[in-house]
């Protein structure tokens, strides 16, 4: 296997024959690469375009793309399985190290539905819109993963056999319960249960968006919802119905002989319809699939054809860049400083980029005059989002920089709930050191209301009762922020109700039994290596608090970070490759052996 990838790798790197020659083709919101032929490459482009087009009107929403997301359109099964994430999937969608990913195994509308769900997960989040109830979001992502493309116009409402299938056999949800459903919510964890969640979901938002009585209001009830009335009220307020009578409507619809399909008018600007194309050159090719690599269980592979690709192009950024992030990554603070030192030497950078340059060579002992001189390229850029926003503060003020720290603090202009805690503990101490004990103690209260864990409380108490002193002249001495997304307490999973066995309807989860090796502490998340075969495969927890664990008679477990002593045991996982993460897919329950 490991011989056979490199064989593959090394092709694309020193050039491929004429019959497996790639293309490349850039439209307004992707860039493609594909060894399919110059036609299927148009289409398949140009349906992902509409799909982009089509929620922007249909949501009435502006999306803003960080960068174009990168579609890799293998064109046979052979081709694609060194790079696939489990022997199943035919597509995925994946959040790489400097963008998101769209692979396929052929540019085929067979094998679009997955990769599109997630894209619209990726557009409501570049959208925005923080208040989208969890119902809607998968609803939308569910209805908009069957677009199909006819001539000009996009066609929405597709049939769906498989959610009807499961509505009409399985005991529905109570209405209130699913509008009110949170990532935390049992149903949404378990497999015999959140599969009628997402049938539930699909059906409501397809009445809602499509069907006569709802359709024309559906822009104004979206409004109520993101503005932050209840789901309840919000009927009550536009469509004069309580949650009973949407109730009966939704029974009605489900039963109805016709499902209504909808045709839209998609205005696509012109360079979508005639993308730019190109022979892709080798270099990118290459680096490419070494980014896909980096999501299997090759990933040891890839780095080596990265480091590979530093020597056949040693004045090429990009591949500094992503070699840093996966140094980071690992915790080898030292080599990513070094690889981002490169990469900033070689091209022009980005402020994404800069910020882990400067988190690296913090993380690895560098002094105050190193960090100097990155901090002054990072002011070049403008911050791409508020998680880049916080760190950049952060960085200021462990510059003691607090002026800086504050003005970009105070150019946020709305907080999610993810990020309120760090934003208002960190404005909270910056203006403390600067002097501004009124402004500190406002954004400590602020941050006390949406503390999570008994040690951000604790931390905020502290700093009230400080600054609740006559002076406040020794700020040297209180417990200073960490990084954004640090965190005080290790990874703890809270026994969970054990999921029912899964039905055939709903077996979207995959399983992998074996050795948990080690346990890397991320922030709040964790990765777990575990060993299957003489292969690593790593596995994330992205929130602990909804693994259902089984098998131990403990009401929560706890990890210790690092290595373990080889615990047997059996995982249920969801296929969502991370590359951020370097992980394969995301854990939904525990079995100890």
């Amino acid at each position: 296997m490991r011989f056979r990838l490199a064989g593959l790798f090394l092709s694309a790197s020193m050039g491929v024959s004429a019959a497996d020659q790639w293309i490349k083709l850039v439209s307004p919101n992707f860039e493609m690469y594909t060894s399919n032929g110059e036609r299927t490459a148009r289409d398949a482009l140009l349906y992902f375009e509409q799909v982009h087009g089509f929620f922007a009107k249909a949501m009435n929403l502006a999306v803003k793309q960080e960068a174009k997301v990168r579609i890799i359109a293998f064109r046979s099964e052979h081709e694609f399985k060194p790079y696939s994430v489990n022997a199943v999937a035919a597509a995925y969608y994946l959040h790489g190290l400097d963008r998101d990913y769209i692979v396929l195994e052929r540019a085929n509308s067979d094998h679009y539905p997955a990769v599109v769900h997630e894209y619209v997960h990726y557009l409501v989040g570049q959208s925005g819109v923080e208040n989208m109830p969890l119902w809607l979001n998968e609803g939308l992502a569910e209805l908009y993963a069957t677009l199909r493309p006819v001539a000009r116009k996009v066609e929405v409402g597709v049939y769906n056999p498989g959610h009807l299938r499961t509505l009409s056999r399985g005991k529905w949800l109570d209405l209130e319960a699913l509008l009110a459903a949170n990532t935390g919510s049992s149903f949404y964890n378990e497999k015999s249960r959140v599969g009628m969640f997402y049938s539930q979901a699909w059906l409501l938002t397809h009445m809602l968006s499509l069907a006569d009585g709802y359709r024309d209001k559906f822009r104004e009830f979206l409004n109520a919802i993101l503005t932050a009335n209840p789901p309840s009220r919000a009927f009550e307020m536009v469509y004069g119905k309580n949650t009973a009578e949407v109730t009966q409507d939704l029974h009605d619809y489900s039963r109805a002989n016709v499902m209504k399909l909808v045709r839209y008018d998609v205005t696509l600007d012109k360079r979508a319809e005639s993308p730019a194309i190109e022979q892709a050159p080798d270099f990118e090719v290459s680096l490419h699939l070494a980014q896909l690599l980096l999501s299997t269980p090759a990933r040891n592979e890839a780095v080596v054809r990265l480091r590979e690709l530093t020597k056949a192009h040693p004045d090429r950024a990009e591949t500094y860049e992503i070699l840093g992030y996966v140094e980071s990554g690992d915790g080898n603070y030292v080599a990513a400083a070094a690889d981002f030192a490169k990469a900033a030497a070689h091209g022009d950078g980005s402020s994404k980029m800069y910020v882990s340059y400067w988190n690296a060579a913090y993380r690895s002992g560098a002094g105050e005059k190193e960090l100097r001189p990155i901090m002054a390229h990072l002011a070049e850029f403008q911050p791409g989002n508020l998680a880049e926003r916080l760190q950049i503060a952060w960085m200021y003020y462990q510059s003691h920089d607090y002026a800086n720290s504050l003005r970009h603090l105070k150019q946020v202009r709305q907080v999610d709930r993810p990020n309120a805690f760090r934003y208002f503990e960190l404005l909270a101490f910056a203006g403390l050191q600067a002097g501004d004990t009124v402004e500190a103690k406002a954004a400590a209260g602020r941050a006390a209301n949406y503390a999570q864990t008994q040690a951000e409380r604790t931390r905020m108490e502290e700093l009230r009762r400080f600054l609740d002193r006559p002076r406040a002249a020794n700020a040297a001495a209180m417990r200073h922020p960490g990084p954004p997304g640090d965190s005080d307490e290790r990874p703890t999973l809270r026994r969970g109700e054990a999921p029912e066995p899964v039905t055939s309807e709903n077996a979207s989860l995959s399983v992998v039994e074996g050795t948990l090796s080690q346990v890397d502490c991320i922030d709040k998340r964790a990765r777990l290596h575990i060993a299957v075969e003489g292969r690593d495969v790593a596995l994330a927890i992205l929130d602990p608090g909804t693994i259902a664990i089984r098998s131990s008679s403990a009401a929560s477990v706890e990890f210790t970070c690092g290595r373990q002593k080889d615990q047997r045991i059996k995982v249920e996982f969801e296929a969502k490759p991370d590359a951020g993460l370097a992980t394969s897919g995301v854990v939904r329950s525990l079995e100890f052996r």
